[in-house]
C-alpha cells in the first residue's frame, strides 16, 4: 500500500492506536437553523481572518457560515460521533453507533446523502501486518559545512535577495497541514521559533487525543526548513514567519475521510487568518481499492482534496502542493491535491538541478501544466532527527522550500493574491518558455518575481494575463477591486484584430474559449478600461 507523504525513510513511533470505527461523511441540504450568521463573522472567523478577506476583496457568503448547529444537536442526540465538519461542503464525517442510527439519518430531510469514506478494511488490513510504508532513503551527511549545503535552497533561488532586503516572512502565517510534528522540542533548528512564540496554534482533525499528535516527525523536518535558525549555521527559508501545526493525515491507514481531515484544517487555518498552507500529502489509491483514484480523476476538480484546495485559494489563502514521489512507480502522475488548479505545485530536483527521478509527474488528466515549479528535494540539507543533520529526499521537502520563500515574497508584496504570485514566480522561472510535464516552468527566481511584482504595481498595472505562454487556456485577472466595463482586444503580429470583447469587471475573466481558435505564435492583448489600456505580449504554444 503507498502512503502518500512525501517524505524519507526514517523509523515512525506509532503512537496512534487504530481505531475501528467505520466513518461516513453526511453532506448536509442546506444552512438552516443556523446559529450564526453572516452579519456577525467574529463569531466563526478571526480578526486577522475577516481583515485578509477585506484586503483582497473578498466577499462573505453562506459557504463561510458553519455547518447548521441544530443539524449537528439532531446527530449527537442520536449518539452519533462527529469527527470533523467542513463549512465550504456543508459536511459532517461520523461515526454512527448503529445501523438503526444510520438509516435513521438518511431517511432526516436536512440530509441530501451519506457515503463510506473508512470502512473496516482500512483498520483490519493494518492489524493484519500487512500494511507497508513506502518512504526515501535519506543518506547521511558526515561533514556539516555551513558556507555551503544549508544555504544551497536560498543561492538556487535567490532567496538571499528578500531577506538581505529585510523580508524574512515577518507577520505571514504559514499553515502546515502534515502527519505530524514529533520532537519539535528537540530539535535544535527549532529552539528560535519556540522562543519567540510564533507557533500560533497546533491542532489534531485525525482524532481527538492530543497525545497522539505527535506521530511522526515528517511535519517536524518541513517546518524545520522553512522556520529553522541556528545563528552562523542554519537559516530557514522563513525565519520568522508564524506557523499553524496542523495533522490531518493518518499514518496507520490509508482512507477517503483523510481527505476530510484536510478539508477541516484549511478551513480551521481560514478562521485563524492563516495566509500560506503548505501541504505534502496526496491521495490516489486507497488500502480499499474501491475507493481508489484513477488518472482521469486528476483533472484538478474531482476529488474532495483537490476542491478543497481550490476553495481555500477562493478564500484568499495562497495554497503550495508537493507533487508526490511517484514518478519512477507505475503511478508516475502527480497525485490529489497537486492536480488542484489553483495550486502552486512543486517538484524534486537535486543540487545539480536535475529532475529527481522519484518525482512525480504531469500533466493534469485535463493537460494543465504540473508541476509548475521545482526545488531541491534529492539530497537536500537539513535538521532530519533532533540535532542530527543529513540528507533527505522527497517532494515533501523541496514544498516548504517554495512557501517559506514565498512567505518573504508576500510580506513585500501583502496584497497579492495567489494568482499574482504564482503568475511571477511562474514567469521568473527557467524553464518559463518551454514547460514540461516533470520540471514545469522550472526553478524560481524570487529576486526576478520580486521584480515582476513590483513593476506591476510601479505601473499601476490592474490586469494580467495568465498562463504566458498558454496553450488551450488563458484568464485575464484584475488585480484592482473596482467596478465597470473592460474591454479585451486580441491581436496577431500584423496589428490585424482577431476578437473584441467586452464584459463586467470580475476577479477573473476566462478566455479559454476565445484563444482555442488561434493558432500557434505570439499575439497581442490590450486590455482597456474607462481610465486605462494594459498591453501584453502573450505567446501560444503546442499542446
Amino acid at each position: 500500500m503507498y502512503v502518500f507523504l512525501f517524505l524519507l525513510l526514517f523509523t515512525f513511533t506509532n503512537n496512534l492506536l487504530c481505531q475501528n470505527e467505520e466513518l461516513y461523511r453526511i453532506t448536509f441540504t442546506d444552512k438552516n437553523n443556523s446559529a450564526y450568521t453572516l452579519r456577525h463573522p467574529e463569531d466563526f472567523l478571526s480578526r486577522k481572518s475577516i481583515e485578509r478577506r477585506l484586503k483582497k476583496g473578498i466577499s462573505l457568503t453562506k459557504e463561510d457560515l458553519p455547518v447548521s448547529s441544530a443539524y449537528i444537536d439532531s446527530l449527537r442526540e442520536k449518539n452519533i460521533k462527529i469527527i470533523c465538519t467542513s463549512r465550504w461542503f456543508n459536511t459532517s464525517v461520523v461515526v454512527f453507533p448503529s445501523k438503526t442510527a444510520y438509516f435513521q439519518t438518511k431517511k432526516c430531510s436536512y440530509v441530501k446523502s451519506i457515503e463510506i469514506v473508512k470502512d473496516s478494511f482500512s483498520f483490519s488490513y493494518f492489524k493484519s501486518g500487512k500494511y507497508e510504508k513506502k518512504y526515501f532513503v535519506a543518506g547521511n551527511f558526515q561533514n556539516f559545512d555551513v558556507d555551503n549545503p544549508v544555504y544551497m535552497p536560498l543561492k538556487l533561488h535567490n532567496g538571499t535577495f528578500l531577506h538581505n532586503k529585510g523580508y524574512k516572512g515577518q507577520g505571514v502565517l504559514i499553515a502546515i497541514i502534515d502527519a505530524g510534528f514529533k520532537d519539535i522540542t528537540s530539535f535544535t533548528t527549532l529552539n528560535y521559533l519556540l522562543t519567540s512564540n510564533r507557533i500560533v496554534a497546533q491542532k489534531n482533525f485525525v482524532n481527538d487525543n492530543e497525545a497522539n499528535f505527535y506521530s511522526s516527525t515528517h511535519g517536524t523536518i518541513v517546518l524545520a526548513i522553512m522556520a529553522g535558525y541556528i545563528k552562523n549555521s542554519y537559516i530557514g527559508c522563513a525565519p520568522e514567519s508564524e506557523y499553524l501545526l496542523l495533522r490531518s493525515e493518518d499514518i496507520n491507514a490509508e482512507y477517503p475521510a483523510e481527505e476530510d481531515f484536510w478539508v477541516a484544517a484549511a478551513e480551521f487555518a481560514d478562521s485563524m487568518g492563516a495566509d500560506i498552507i503548505n501541504t505534502s500529502l496526496g491521495y490516489s489509491t486507497f488500502d480499499n481499492k474501491e475507493f481508489d483514484y484513477s488518472y482521469k480523476d486528476m483533472d484538478g476538480n474531482t476529488t474532495l482534496i483537490s476542491k478543497g484546495v481550490n476553495k481555500a485559494v477562493e478564500k484568499g489563502m495562497i495554497v503550495i502542493v508537493s507533487a508526490g514521489n511517484f514518478g519512477n512507480t507505475h503511478w508516475h502522475y502527480i497525485s490529489a491535491p497537486a492536480d488542484a488548479e489553483n495550486a502552486i505545485t512543486v517538484g524534486a530536483i537535486d543540487t545539480s538541478g536535475n529532475i529527481a527521478d522519484f518525482s512525480s509527474r504531469g500533466p493534469t488528466y485535463d493537460g494543465r501544466v504540473k508541476p509548475e515549479l521545482v526545488s531541491i528535494g534529492k539530497n537536500l540539507i537539513t535538521e532530519k532527527s533532533a540535532g542530527i543533520f543529513g540528507s533527505v529526499n522527497g517532494t515533501s521537502f523541496s514544498t516548504p522550500i517554495i512557501t517559506g520563500l514565498t512567505a518573504c515574497l508576500l510580506l513585500a508584496f501583502p496584497d497579492a493574491d495567489c494568482s499574482a504570485i504564482k503568475n511571477a514566480l511562474i514567469l521568473s522561472s527557467n524553464n518559463y518558455m518551454s514547460p514540461d510535464s516533470t520540471i514545469g516552468y522550472g526553478i524560481p527566481d524570487f529576486e526576478k518575481a520580486f521584480n515582476i511584482l513590483n513593476n506591476i504595481h510601479l505601473q499601476e498595472n490592474f490586469s494580467y494575463l495568465y498562463p504566458n505562454p498558454f496553450r488551450d487556456k488563458l484568464f485575464l485577472n484584475i488585480l484592482k477591486d473596482t467596478e465597470g466595463m473592460i474591454t479585451i482586444s486580441c491581436y496577431d503580429v500584423f496589428g490585424r484584430n482577431i476578437f473584441t470583447l467586452s464584459q463586467e469587471k470580475t476577479f477573473q475573466i476566462d478566455l479559454s474559449n476565445h484563444v482555442k481558435q488561434l493558432t500557434n505564435g505570439i499575439f497581442i492583448f490590450k486590455i482597456s478600461d474607462n481610465t486605462k489600456t494594459n498591453t501584453f505580449i502573450c505567446i501560444k504554444t503546442k499542446k
